[in-house]
């Protein structure tokens, strides 16, 4: 009877610690959907958790394995503590490329290809051989000689990095490709500024002033929560979600220094999010104009594209929905593309992607921005049209 009754109590409080954890997951559900103004599934929270970079090595972030240039901002290690050994090829320039011979103008058109990690990717990894192939194929070269494409495309890269490296290799390059849009977009949320240097090159000059045990317990940080969100129920668990929220660290570094400092002009507190959305669209259009000028002044030819972006795909799939997220960027985004289309009247060459995902069912976005192989392809053929 004992036996019994010791059975009955812990079933009993078997039960109530399965409703607890309901309640808690269902409290906590209504939280976030209330934030969010809609539902939100645990997948999706997880989706938009910002959790490293680098995948491959725990000890070392994406971060990690850039360092600072004078001209780059940043550009790959190649040796070292956390280099960059996860590519195929880093050049001595620093960028996930074949090796670039500053004599080669004499034996190829080269046409130099700019951008973040999703250039990055279409260009190297998956779809180089597709472009030069595709244009070899089909034209002669304005020199006659074999087409050659040279990334310098590198993951995290914005503006004003890409008219940088094409400004100091304009005598060893035929053509420009800047392939523009989405890194970008962060100079534009309220505070931003497009003269400030990027997350990666603040990261870099601030780990100066931080001390071992800070960046340990940041590393730490990130793979307790990688642990957590690599668990097959996370996607269910809003319990977990809170906590690999709770061990991420919030900011990688603390920035407790000026704005000079950072290289960025200091917009004045009174000015309107209007009026700073402006200037920034002013300055990132300066940047593309001065690439189209350079180009011309060269008598070399140039192309702007306007990258996909998932929140104006037409047909985004429910697998999509839900690796993705949420999409926060969709406006900004509209206000931006729309204000730099306008360049096409001032003499630059530039073309919108962003509906050349019109009509393909199938997945294509594994982000908020990258695409899958089959992704990477479209963009490569359209690109090379």
């Amino acid at each position: 009877m004992n036996s019994l009754r010791k059975v009955k109590v812990s079933f009993y409080w078997l039960l109530m610690l399965i409703a607890s954890v309901i309640v808690i997951e269902i409290g906590q559900g209504i939280l976030y959907s209330a934030k969010e103004r809609s539902f939100v599934g645990p997948a999706i929270l997880f989706a938009a958790l910002h959790i490293d970079h680098d995948q491959t090595n725990i000890e070392c972030r994406w971060g990690d394995s850039i360092q600072l240039h004078p001209i780059y901002l940043y550009h790959y290690k190649r040796s070292g503590p956390c280099a960059s050994n996860r590519f195929e090829d880093i050049n001595s320039f620093g960028f996930m490329a074949p090796e670039f011979n500053l004599d080669s103008i004499n034996d190829f058109y080269s046409i130099l290809f700019l951008g973040g990690s999703v250039a990055e990717s279409v260009v190297f990894t998956s779809s180089k051989i597709l472009i030069e192939d595709w244009l070899n194929s089909n034209f002669i070269s304005p020199n006659g000689k074999p087409f050659k494409i040279i990334s310098f495309s590198i993951g995290g890269g914005r503006q004003p990095m890409q008219f940088n490296i094409y400004s100091q290799f304009v005598p060893f390059v035929n053509a420009v490709v800047s392939l523009e849009g989405f890194n970008e977009l962060m100079s534009f949320y309220p505070g931003g500024q497009f003269t400030e240097a990027t997350n990666q090159w603040k990261n870099k000059v601030y780990e100066e002033y931080e001390s071992g045990l800070t960046i340990g317990l940041r590393k730490l940080g990130f793979f307790f929560s990688k642990t957590i969100k690599s668990f097959a129920i996370s996607n269910y668990s809003y319990s977990l979600y809170s906590l690999a929220r709770l061990v991420t660290p919030k900011n990688k570094v603390k920035y407790q220094r000026s704005p000079a400092d950072l290289g960025r002009l200091p917009y004045p507190d009174h000015w309107s999010e209007e009026k700073s959305f402006t200037v920034n669209l002013s300055q990132y259009k300066s940047y593309l104009k001065n690439i189209s000028s350079i180009a011309d002044s060269s008598t070399q030819h140039h192309l702007i594209f306007l990258q996909p972006l998932p929140a104006f795909r037409k047909n985004i799939t429910e697998n999509e929905k839900r690796i993705i997220g949420r999409i926060e960027y969709k406006e900004i985004a509209q206000k931006v593309y729309g204000g730099l289309l306008d360049l096409d009247n001032e003499g630059v060459n530039i073309v919108d992607l962003r509906n050349i995902f019109d009509g393909v069912k199938d997945d294509l976005f594994i982000d908020q921005i990258h695409t899958n192989p089959r992704g990477d392809q479209i963009i490569a053929k359209n690109i090379s049209k």
